[in-house]
């Protein structure tokens, strides 16, 4: 009969923790970085847009601008600029969760932990290997499966966003074109 020794095994597992997060890292983190820059500059080009816009609102609408040529436009250029705004913030709070791949790993330990505590005697060594792989694949597979929404939802917000931001643009230089013509 073949028996677990943790004090050897625990040791190898937080070295096969690192590789994992690192190897995420090598793989997933420049596209996920990228995203997050995208998602940065859209918003602060957003949010310059929306104050100096509205900051400056009193010269454009309100009493005495009847001569305005569509201010609805300019209204639903705002309210796509703060749909664009909202998904990039959406966006960022999944790619923060991406990024926490590492903690979740590391955190997930103690689970392993108390999962090879409950590993009996085995026949072989093989078997008692093969046991070793399931849990340390079970519990990974558990604890990263919450990052593929997370990959999918930052993706499909950024898309929304660009695609928001975009229509907002058109908008707001159409009203600006009508003001000016």
């Amino acid at each position: 009969m073949k028996e677990l020794d943790i004090e050897s095994v625990m040791p190898a597992l937080a070295k096969a923790v690192d590789a994992t997060a690192a190897q995420m890292h090598a793989v997933h983190g420049r596209y996920w970085e990228s995203r997050l820059d995208v998602c940065k500059t859209v918003l602060t080009i957003t949010a310059a847009v929306l104050v100096g816009t509205v900051s400056f609102s009193s010269s454009l609408i309100g009493p005495g601008k009847e001569g305005l040529v569509f201010p609805s436009v300019l209204f639903i250029s705002w309210a796509l600029f703060v749909l664009s705004g909202m998904a990039s913030l959406y966006a960022m709070w999944h790619l923060y969760k991406l990024n926490s791949n590492y903690v979740l790993l590391t955190n997930n330990q103690p689970a392993i932990q108390s999962e090879l505590d409950r590993v009996g005697p085995k026949e072989s060594e093989a078997e008692l290997k093969a046991e070793l792989n399931r849990i340390v694949v079970e519990l990974t597979n558990r604890t990263l499966s919450p990052l593929k929404v997370s990959d999918q939802h930052s993706h499909y917000s950024l898309s929304v966003q660009l695609m928001t931001f975009g229509a907002a643009l058109v908008c707001f230089f159409g009203f600006g074109v009508a003001q000016i013509l």
